[in-house]
């Protein structure tokens, strides 16, 4: 049989740290470039718009990535709690159909 074992409280604390670390995330790029007319300088410009996106939308999956994340440490608590009051016969345990 397969044995799942989780450090709940480390895995919260990693992730709790994980968001904030996205959270501080600072996706603004550096100003325009302006009064250049070289077209080098528009291609820059086009390059950090694109940069900024790209680092708002890592930083938004990221976040949603985490929540998903906690969401499951906390389903496996409950389910390892469930069980092993089941195991151990101090709950009611499943009824019986």
């Amino acid at each position: 049989m397969t044995e799942l074992k989780v450090a709940f409280e480390e895995v919260r604390a990693k992730l709790e740290a994980l968001d904030a670390k996205a959270a501080s995330l600072d996706a603004s790029a550096p100003g325009q470039i302006t009064g250049n007319t070289l077209d080098t300088a528009d291609s820059l410009n086009e390059l950090m718009t694109y940069m900024e996106q790209m680092l708002t939308r890592y930083r938004v999956l990221l976040q949603q990535n985490v929540m998903t994340s906690e969401e499951s440490i906390n389903f496996l608590a409950d389910v390892d709690q469930q069980l092993a009051t089941a195991i151990s016969g101090t709950g009611n345990g499943p009824e019986p159909v």
